[in-house]
């Protein structure tokens, strides 16, 4: 995963993952990756419209060729058919701490995509 700029990560979100993560020794290794170039703030710092746990983001998928809508949830709420995607899932990684009109170059597979977040809705009151 390829990024340019540094993100941020609430510290409500980053103890809510720290626990997470605790629980296996492949989600300890991808929370390592997580908060690799992210700044952490109190949560009320966050900004409006930022990619964070449990955000429902829209956004354009270049490999896709469409517009798709994920939730970023923990890894025990990950469930493919309801859209929720874990936050240790390399899509939730690239874009967590990102905000509304970010795009994200990344690498998977041997894939080289992009992705435009068209839209953040937090389940947080902002």
């Amino acid at each position: 995963i390829n990024r340019i700029m540094n993100t941020i990560i609430s510290d409500a979100d980053l103890r809510a993952i720290q626990n997470a993560a605790q629980k296996n020794k492949n989600d300890s290794r991808f929370f390592k990756k997580l908060l690799r170039k992210k700044k952490v703030v109190q949560d009320e710092h966050v900004p409006k419209h930022t990619v964070r746990l449990n955000s429902l983001v829209v956004l354009w998928h270049s490999i896709l060729r469409k517009v798709v809508k994920i939730r970023i949830v923990l890894p025990g709420e990950a469930d493919l058919k309801q859209k929720n995607i874990s936050v240790f899932a390399p899509i939730s990684m690239a874009i967590f701490g990102s905000r509304e009109n970010d795009s994200i170059h990344m690498n998977i597979g041997g894939f080289k995509k992009e992705l435009k977040i068209i839209k953040v809705i937090s389940s947080r009151a902002q």
